[in-house]
């Protein structure tokens, strides 16, 4: 499936990867893709009592 949601979520997170991925700030930048996937499930599901969003 394709959703406007990923392209955009792709697009900005590109350009914070960009930003903020220097040598020593990859651990952070890990833990803040992690946290962005976890979110966007959690909103996804929302919409509906049952699990319409899975992370496969």
């Amino acid at each position: 499936m394709h959703f406007p949601i990923y392209s955009n979520l792709q697009r900005s997170l590109v350009g914070y990867y960009n930003y903020y991925c220097i040598t020593d700030n990859t651990q952070s930048v890990n833990k803040f893709r992690d946290k962005i996937g976890y979110l966007l499930f959690k909103w996804l599901n929302r919409r509906s009592q049952r699990k319409s969003f899975t992370w496969d």
